[in-house]
């Protein structure tokens, strides 16, 4: 058992991926009760939010997550698919600083050219997100992200055993943005070898194409792997009303309308949702009708043998063109 910080403690259990969740029963942080009432706000009952705050084996990273997240509320919800959603997940100063960091990048402009590394671009045929990779190079406040405590959060919610690979970037839908199409995210991913001293190998787009693993520069090869868990963290975006448009739409069916989501989550800023990507992980981008939606978009990543015998060859999604 790895210990926690501050006291905090959890089920001895981790979730499995894919199971539907079970209602732990009362957490303590601290010495101080953890989540809602099962049942409260129509959802299934929280996770423990000391389950989120694990030590892991980076100490020094562990310790500047433990101090950047504030009381989030982590709920495991069950339908359509065992996910998760945290509110107000960072403390004011540090969603603050993630929220700067993020309009600074965005205060550049969005580039033309879709190689052009430095500034946003549409980089996805068919994607109306403007996208800003998160690489090796990442300092500052978005460089938590990138965090090896981030990464054990994540893996440790879904009972997920992950590779360490990890690719993230910043999204920005202007309004006026369509929707998206309903997938799940069980796609193949592929990284060079570049790990760092924590066990973190950040997706580097200069030296690999995450897609179809070509590889540029010095001859390195590359890895495929699958995603695992799939993040969104929203940021630098306005109050929200229902009917804003930008929400994240979860589905029960490849077959459902995408205006017909079975449950959506509000892009709030400072609040997350996450998911172990699954053959049944549907989803989609719901279209902003009257504001923006900014988020940083996130997936850690798991060998492509353990999906192959969990669900099959014919599971997992591949890329168009591949």
């Amino acid at each position: 058992m790895i210990p926690t910080p501050r006291g905090t403690t959890w089920p001895p259990h981790a979730l499995p991926l894919g199971s539907a969740p079970g209602r732990p029963g009362a957490l303590t942080r601290g010495g101080r009760p953890c989540g809602c009432p099962a049942g409260a706000h129509g959802e299934e009952g929280p996770t423990a939010r000391g389950q989120a705050l694990a030590q892991t084996r980076d100490q020094a990273l562990d310790q500047a997550l433990d101090q950047a997240l504030a009381e989030p509320q982590f709920w495991m919800r069950s339908l359509p698919f065992p996910h998760v959603v945290a509110r107000d997940v960072f403390r004011p100063e540090v969603a603050a600083a993630l929220e700067a960091a993020f309009l600074e990048i965005l205060g550049r402009g969005v580039a033309r050219d879709p190689a052009e590394r430095d500034r946003f671009a549409r980089r996805v045929p068919g994607y109306g997100a403007a996208v800003y990779n998160l690489g090796p190079d990442t300092t500052g406040p978005l460089s938590l992200f990138l965090s090896r405590g981030m990464h054990d959060l994540l893996a440790r919610l879904f009972g997920v055993e992950a590779t360490g690979d990890v690719d993230a970037a910043l999204h920005h839908h202007p309004v006026g943005s369509p929707s998206g199409w309903v997938h799940n995210d069980l796609n193949p991913g592929w990284f060079v070898e570049a790990r760092r001293a924590d066990g973190i190998n950040v997706g580097d787009v200069r030296r690999c194409d995450y897609q179809h693993g070509t590889t540029f520069g010095e001859a390195v090869p590359a890895q495929e792997r699958v995603r695992a868990v799939a993040m969104l963290y929203y940021l630098a975006n306005g109050p929200y009303t229902e009917g804003d448009g930008g929400e994240t739409g979860l589905y029960t069916s490849a077959r459902c309308a995408v205006d017909r989501p079975a449950a959506k989550v509000a892009p709030r800023s400072n609040t997350l949702v996450a998911f172990a990507c699954t053959p049944q992980s549907f989803h989609a981008f719901l279209g902003t009708r009257k504001a923006p939606r900014n988020c940083v978009a996130l997936w850690l990543h798991r060998r492509r043998d353990e999906v192959v015998a969990r669900w099959g060859e014919g599971s997992i999604e591949r890329w168009p063109g591949s």
